[in-house]
């Protein structure tokens, strides 16, 4: 039986995919009742993107979207289904994108989706990861309120003393963004982590 050889696809068609794969990004294709549904969407990326031999790199931006790829379009509309299947497919949730250098993990930051943000850092993706502009993930959740992602990031030991390209660490970030709940739990949250692992330590060196 002989091999038979994948005709590679004109322009034309990949731009046609590429919608495809937009709309399942966004949960935008519909069942026979017309509801929107993760399962074609799923099944769209495992069409395009699984196999030994995809038809399209998972990890190349969608035409036309600005450098964003399926992974991290799934997470600025906070898909999480779609996530963790574009994950499983072998999309790289530390890739870093357009000028900024951002990745999927500080799009679900700002967007405010804990359950994204959890899939990425168990993926492996670092908690700390640094765009162009030196921002965290950490700094765009206090940037935009999200005490969810802010939480999780805590759980997770961020550092919150990094600054960015401006000087700023989390804790002003929040507060320049009037998020003063965030710089209170912060503040909160890390001084008794400072001394709980001070006790620790203590406690450690007298055995």
């Amino acid at each position: 039986m002989s091999n038979q050889i994948k005709v590679k696809p004109n322009e034309q068609e990949i731009t046609k995919m590429y919608q495809e794969i937009m709309n399942a990004c966004r949960r935008g294709i519909n069942d026979s009742k017309g509801s929107p549904s993760h399962e074609l969407g799923v099944a769209v990326f495992r069409k395009y993107f699984g196999g030994s031999n995809p038809v399209l790199d998972i990890n190349e931006p969608i035409v036309g979207q600005k450098g964003f790829t399926p992974l991290a379009m799934a997470a600025y509309f906070k898909k999480d289904v779609e996530i963790k299947a574009l994950l499983e497919l072998g999309a790289k949730s530390n890739l870093e994108i357009q000028e900024q250098k951002i990745t999927a993990l500080h799009i679900s930051a700002t967007q405010g989706s804990p359950v994204a943000c959890k899939l990425f850092l168990d993926a492996g993706h670092q908690v700390d990861h640094q765009s162009k502009l030196l921002e965290t993930p950490m700094m765009r959740g206090c940037q935009a309120g999200h005490m969810e992602v802010v939480s999780l990031f805590a759980t997770k030991n961020a550092n919150i003393k990094i600054k960015n390209q401006d000087g700023k660490d989390c804790i002003e970030i929040a507060k320049d963004n009037l998020h003063f709940n965030i710089a209170r739990f912060l503040d909160y949250t890390y001084l008794n982590k400072s001394l709980n692992d001070k006790i620790e330590k203590k406690s450690t060196s007298k055995i």
